[in-house]
């Protein structure tokens, strides 16, 4: 082979030896580059996860209406055998918002002595609001009548009314107040 078809030496090469073999792999400059990407990468998805988490989880974990016990007042402003309706006021919790005081549904309170009962005022047929009356309570909607023990006596609703849990504490009514699934003969809470 004649000096004009050898090819020529590639610059830092000395003109009579060959050139050394590609080093296999990534050099030092090449691996610090790539460590550095994935430790970014690692750090940006520890962060995005606990955003997003924290995104999702809070409105879809949230409380609701329903669940918190509620003061009613004294037990004495209830009417002794005779029911009354009063609006239940307490925390609400909606996605990210909290609402310390807001009106959370009506309830409906049947005093028998140093006793009560507690029912939602809230018709198990299509949630209608029932009317008290001083012998029974009524839903307008279709005209379902239940008696002063929450049963039904008579029309479309599927069952009785939904009883609350109900505690006296120092001569003050509380209830846990809470909401259940209309249209259904099975007593479903939700939230």
């Amino acid at each position: 082979m004649s000096d004009d078809e050898r090819p020529s030496p590639a610059a830092g090469e000395a003109e009579s030896g060959n050139a050394p073999p590609p080093s296999p792999g990534v050099d030092r400059r090449g691996f610090l580059h790539l460590l550095g990407l994935g430790l970014g990468a690692s750090a940006a998805a520890t962060i995005l996860g606990a955003v997003g988490t924290a995104a999702l989880k809070t409105p879809l974990t949230a409380r609701g209406v329903g669940g918190g016990w509620v003061d009613l007042g004294p037990l004495a402003r209830f009417p002794d055998g005779a029911p009354a309706k009063v609006v239940a006021v307490g925390e609400h919790v909606d996605a990210w918002n909290r609402f310390p005081a807001r009106s959370l549904g009506g309830v409906v309170v049947v005093r028998e002595g140093a006793r009560a009962r507690a029912f939602s005022s809230v018709c198990p047929h299509n949630g209608c609001d029932v009317f008290v009356r001083s012998e029974d309570l009524r839903c307008p909607c279709h005209e379902s009548v239940f008696a002063l023990d929450g049963s039904l006596v008579r029309g479309e609703s599927p069952r009785g009314l939904d009883p609350l849990e109900v505690r006296i504490e120092e001569g003050r009514l509380r209830v846990r107040y809470q909401r259940f699934e209309v249209g259904i003969a099975e007593r479903r809470p939700l939230g």
